[in-house]
């Protein structure tokens, strides 16, 4: 489903229900990303074809479905922000995955 989100360009999917708050991360697995269950992303990180943060955002808005704003909240940044690493880590995945 991810791959196919990633082929289909930027646009973000229409968010799910999600919980009010994002859960707490304990401060031991502050390094550990979203992205790390998914293969595809976890690839692209270690290829350096997109960072760490893009491969984030990208799990919460693409394959969670996540708003931006629940996204800004998990991930610590501003919904503009938010906004604009997604449209950059899908444009990056696309030329990853196509090469």
């Amino acid at each position: 489903m991810l791959e196919e989100i990633i082929r289909a360009g930027v646009v973000m999917p229409a968010p799910e229900p999600e919980p009010a708050f994002p859960p707490v991360v304990p401060p031991e697995n502050k390094e550990l990303w979203n992205y790390m269950g998914s293969p595809l992303l976890l690839d692209a990180v270690e290829d350096k074809a997109v960072s760490q943060i893009e491969a984030e955002v990208v799990m919460e808005i693409a394959s969670y479905r996540r708003s931006v704003n629940y996204t800004a909240l998990a991930v610590g940044i501003s919904p503009e922000r938010v906004i604009e690493l997604y449209q950059n880590g899908i444009i990056k995945l696309r030329r990853w995955l196509n090469k």
